[in-house]
């Protein structure tokens, strides 16, 4: 559309790869297009650790290919905000919000 290849990849904004309009295509790095995956899971980037009746949340975001553990929360509601910190403060557009009900 532009009349030169993407330098990288090409990352489709709302997630589905079926709806190729030109609006919802941009370039992005690897990195940034992982970002913009849809969770496998529910709760992207947040795990729950269950022992007896203690309940903790962890999270933990992938940088470059790394995992990096962002630490271990008593509310799920505590674990969101650090994910969505670090993940907005990485990737900016790219970054996939956990959003829990």
């Amino acid at each position: 559309m532009t009349g030169k290849w993407p330098e990288h990849e090409v990352d489709h904004i709302n997630c589905d790869p079926s709806e190729a309009r030109f609006c919802n295509l941009r370039q992005a790095t690897r990195s940034q297009n992982e970002a913009n995956k849809r969770p496998k899971r529910e709760t992207k980037g947040i795990y729950v650790y269950e022992s007896g009746t203690c309940k903790t949340y962890y999270v933990r975001v992938r940088i470059n290919g790394t995992l990096r553990h962002l630490g271990t929360f008593k509310t799920q509601k505590e674990a969101q905000a650090a994910y969505n910190n670090a993940a907005s403060n990485m990737y900016g557009s790219f970054a996939r919000i956990v959003t829990i009900e």
